[in-house]
């Protein structure tokens, strides 16, 4: 009998590890807290780059008759979806580009930073490069 409860105080003992499991989930719940937001709006804005590039042009003939789709309006439509998003976009000639070359493809690319403040180890800037090009069959008939 003695030797039994000798075995079980041992473990019991010490709560360190407990508290450094809980330390470690701790930090890894704030960087979770701090990094997943921007990382998700990335995410949310690149799909719905790709969908305001991929025109369904019989959907909208009226607009594309009046000469709407060129590379200036959709460069106001990638910026006003930025701002949407909270892109945050501080020198838009530098770091959008839309360009629609003669084979009539929308290619857009943008590059932007996030800059995530993190206590102890400062400011954490977080580079993004996006580049976007409109699927050639988009809104034709195949």
């Amino acid at each position: 009998m003695k030797k039994l409860m000798s075995r079980q105080r041992g473990a019991a003992d010490s709560k360190a590890p407990a508290i450094i499991t809980l330390i470690i989930l701790f930090i890894l719940g704030f960087l979770a807290y701090k990094f997943v937001p921007v990382k998700w709006r990335y995410i949310k804005f690149s799909d719905e780059l790709q969908e305001l590039l991929n025109i369904d042009y019989s959907k909208n003939y009226k607009d594309a008759a009046r000469g709407a789709f060129n590379e200036y309006t959709m460069r106001e439509k990638v910026l006003a979806l930025a701002k949407q998003y909270k892109i945050p976009i501080k020198d838009a000639d530098r770091q959008v580009a839309v360009e629609w070359p003669e084979r009539r493809i929308f290619t857009v690319t943008i590059d932007y930073e996030e800059v995530i403040s993190l206590p102890i180890y400062g400011d954490y800037v977080w580079q993004f490069h996006i580049y976007a090009e409109q699927d050639p069959h988009a809104g034709k008939a195949i």
